[in-house]
């Protein structure tokens, strides 16, 4: 069973555009990819875009409303969360090990938290999960006179994620030996590089 390491929460309300960062920072300010304005350019999944240092996410509130930020670092892969839903699941490269919330769109900056994994230069496996709170308990007025957007950005070691398919592929290497059949690669198709599809998946992540 995971065991969660840290945890940290922060929290910011938009005041430009609709989108906020999760990346990585140094000093306060925010480092990785995405940053403040950049353009990821066409987004694979809806309401989230990925570069390698993090996210940019659009809020499920309107601009102003609350957006809470709960970072977790685990040791193992986390269970998921059934009120939870997952918006993104991939990995983030942190080079100076610090992750924080930012606004997209901003001329000043505002202090917030920064989330310290405890190693530089590394590789996460990561997950954004998101669930928005309105109100449940005044059937008289509409749900969304309260919305609360709530984030838990989960992060735990590469090592643990790539350890499931490495005993995988130990186990089909003993039924081959037994078997008396040498193993042998799958030929790419032609004109396709053959570790194209783990180039996919190390750059913008995937929903399962």
């Amino acid at each position: 069973m995971a065991v969660l390491r840290r945890s940290a929460h922060d929290s910011l309300r938009i005041r430009q555009g609709s989108e906020f960062l999760v990346t990585e920072v140094a000093d306060g300010m925010p480092t990785g990819s995405p940053r403040p304005g950049q353009d990821l350019g066409g987004w694979a999944l809806r309401r989230i875009g990925a570069g390698p240092n993090g996210v940019d996410i659009a809020g499920a509130v309107p601009p102003g409303g609350p957006i809470h930020v709960r970072y977790e670092l685990w040791d193992a892969e986390p269970g998921l969360l059934p009120a939870w839903d997952r918006l993104w699941e991939g990995r983030f490269h942190l080079g100076t090990g610090l992750i924080g919330i930012a606004q997209h769109f901003a001329e000043e900056w505002d202090e917030y938290v920064e989330f310290d994994t405890g190693e530089r230069d590394s590789a996460w496996s990561a997950r954004v999960l998101n669930r928005v709170l309105s109100n449940t308990e005044e059937p008289d007025f509409p749900a969304d006179i309260v919305e609360v957007d709530l984030y838990r950005v989960q992060l735990w070691p590469l090592a643990s994620a790539l350890g499931g398919r490495d005993r995988t592929a130990d186990q089909m290497r003993r039924r081959l030996r037994c078997s008396g059949s040498p193993p042998s690669a799958a030929p790419a198709p032609a004109g396709q590089p053959k570790d194209a599809s783990m180039s996919e998946r190390r750059g913008a992540g995937q929903m399962l």
